[in-house]
């Protein structure tokens, strides 16, 4: 079998173009079609690495609404930081709701300043998606308790290899984020950024802490005020339909209160009346969510098309490489004892044609064989093979 194989490698190496051209050709059709997959496993296919991702909800809560929006993304229609804690106490079918909102900020370690992601977390955020940290630990609830008094922050991994060179003495250092000294408590773990696909956070800080991150804009006690997104993990057997059921009461109960502030009392009754008639929204969210999914969703399928056609494009032509290298080749195939040959050259023949083949060069010449009976077929009048 060795004796084979270094014939049909000697074989192979006195037909340079053709084994350049057929390796270039899979390769690129290979390439190709891996660069593409990896964009949908990306964007559509791949779960958060989380605990038990698919137990995961994403809340929106769409229609009228009176006062100032801020919305960094398209994540989803972003709640204001009471009607956060409205539903997070008040829900019994949750294992836990969290919050974020992603900004931008200043990083500095006291030589340099640099503008990074960050991202403003509840104290729960790691908790609710049962994440461990990659060094040092994360958020608690009680990181997240009074305006301006928790200067804590945990390292995104990217940022933790990247400017410190993962070195775990950064835990406990302080850092300035937008010129706010914060202390490093630990870091995130390595796969993971955040539930917004694409986004990639160097730093996470609780939401306590937006007045220093923010300055000029408080909104943690304003009703009045949409920014921030909430995402929830349902109760282990509770159903997405039960939990919007009690979600949906409170949300609603919530909005019949604010529609009872000063400021909404000069609102038009048919205002009023698409205000309070809203209702709320739960997502799936296992896979968290992502502005590339919401634009490009409808040109995701021609994506998967344009994968199929790089496929067929490279098994056809690397089929066509074979069928021209076979007719030129073909005195080898007939049968070496008829030749007067032994078995052992038959042997090397057959190891040379294995060591060209693949599946992908196989399924090609399957399809190519069928596309000449049919033509056969056409030329004859007689009917294609089914």
């Amino acid at each position: 079998m060795l004796q084979d194989l270094r014939y049909a490698l000697r074989s192979l190496r006195k037909s340079p173009g053709f084994t350049a051209a057929a390796v270039l050709t899979l390769a690129l059709g290979i390439g190709a079609s891996t660069a593409m997959f990896s964009l949908l496993d990306q964007v559509a296919l791949r779960k958060l690495p989380v605990r038990n991702p698919d137990e995961l909800v994403v809340l929106d809560g769409p229609g009228a609404f009176r006062g100032a929006s801020h919305q960094n993304s398209e994540f989803s229609t972003p709640f204001s930081y009471p009607m956060y804690k409205d539903l997070r106490d008040q829900a019994t079918t949750l294992a836990g709701m969290l919050a974020r909102f992603p900004t931008a900020v200043t990083l500095g370690d006291g030589k340099a300043t640099r503008y990074v992601n960050a991202e403003l977390v509840s104290g729960n955020y790691f908790e609710v998606l049962g994440l461990e940290p990659a060094a040092g630990r994360l958020f608690h609830t009680s990181d997240d308790q009074t305006k301006l008094q928790h200067p804590v922050a945990v390292l995104g991994w990217a940022a933790f290899q990247r400017d410190f060179g993962g070195n775990p003495s950064i835990v406990g250092q302080t850092l300035l984020v937008n010129a706010q000294p914060m202390t490093v408590v630990g870091v995130a773990p390595k796969d993971f950024r955040s539930v917004q696909i694409g986004f990639v956070p160097d730093v996470y800080v609780p939401m306590a802490m937006k007045p220093a991150l923010t300055p000029g804009w408080d909104a943690l006690d304003d009703r009045r005020t949409r920014w921030m997104d909430m995402v929830a993990r349902l109760k282990p057997g509770v159903s997405m339909e039960r939990a919007l059921t009690e979600l949906d009461l409170i949300y609603r109960r919530a909005l019949q209160q604010e529609a009872q502030a000063p400021e909404m009392t000069d609102m038009a009754a048919s205002s009023r009346e698409r205000f309070l008639s809203k209702h709320l929204v739960l997502l799936p969210g296992a896979r968290g969510r992502s502005d590339l999914r919401g634009d490009f969703s409808k040109r995701l399928v021609a994506v998967w098309m344009l994968v199929l056609l790089v496929l067929l494009v490279a098994c056809a032509n690397l089929a066509n490489l074979l069928l021209v290298r076979a007719a030129a080749r073909r005195r080898d195939h007939l049968s070496p004892l008829r030749r007067g040959r032994s078995r052992a050259h038959g042997a090397r023949i057959e190891t040379r044609g294995r060591l060209t083949r693949t599946p992908a060069a196989d399924r090609g010449r399957s399809r190519a064989r069928a596309a000449r009976q049919r033509g056969r077929r056409a030329l004859a009048g007689g009917p294609p093979p089914g």
